[in-house]
C-alpha cells in the first residue's frame, strides 16, 4: 500500500481510523492493535442474506426472481462514504463497544478520563493485555499514530465455494507508511 493512495476521512474515540483508498476502497486502521481491516473485500464477498425474502418482505416490495443476482451485482458497487460515516456515528456503533469485563467501554472512559477534545482519544496500550477501561487514557491522535509498531496485522476477506472466509496477515509497517 501507498500513503499517497490513501486518504483519512474520519477516526473514532478509540482510534479506529477510516481510510479511503483512491480506487473506492474502504479501510480501517485500529491504532490500539495495528489492526488494518479491509472493510469493502468483506462486504464484496458476503453471502446473500438466508432470510433474503424476509428482507422484501419486510420492505413491502416482492422479492423478484433475480434477487440473489441483484445482491451479489451490488456488493461490488462503489462503497458510499455518507453510508460509512452515517454507520460510524450512530449511537449505536459507540455502545456495541464492550470491555473484557462485558460494560459498556466509551461511558466508562468519559467518567474516567473526561470528554474528548476534537484532536484526542481514547487509546489503549496493546502491551497492558486487557481491554479495560483502567488501561486507557487519553492522547493526541497524532501522539498515538507515533506508537505505531513494526508490523501492521493486515485482515481481508476472500470468497472460498461462495463462502466468506477472513484471512490474516502480518506485515511490516514500513510497507503501509
Amino acid at each position: 500500500m501507498n500513503a499517497d493512495e490513501l486518504a483519512a476521512f474520519g477516526y473514532s474515540s478509540l482510534g479506529t481510523v477510516n481510510l479511503w483508498h483512491k480506487t473506492g476502497r474502504h479501510f480501517t486502521f485500529s491504532l490500539d492493535v495495528a489492526l488494518l481491516m479491509d472493510l469493502t473485500s468483506r462486504s464484496r464477498t458476503d453471502p446473500p442474506p438466508h432470510d433474503l425474502e424476509e428482507i422484501y418482505r419486510a420492505a413491502g416490495v416482492d422479492m423478484p426472481e433475480n434477487a440473489v443476482e441483484l445482491f451479489l451485482e451490488a456488493r461490488s458497487a462503489p462503497e458510499d462514504i455518507w453510508n460509512i460515516l452515517l454507520a460510524a456515528t450512530s449511537t449505536d456503533s459507540y455502545k456495541a463497544i464492550y470491555d473484557d469485563n462485558g460494560k459498556a467501554l466509551t461511558p466508562q472512559l468519559r467518567r474516567s478520563l473526561g470528554e474528548l477534545s476534537q484532536d484526542e482519544i481514547y487509546f489503549r496500550d496493546r502491551t497492558t493485555g486487557q481491554n479495560t477501561a483502567d488501561h486507557y487514557k487519553k492522547l493526541k491522535i497524532s501522539e498515538a499514530v507515533s506508537h505505531m509498531p513494526d508490523e501492521i496485522y493486515y485482515s481481508f476477506a476472500v470468497e472460498v465455494g461462495g463462502q466468506q472466509q477472513i484471512v490474516s496477515q502480518t506485515i511490516p509497517a514500513g510497507s503501509v507508511r
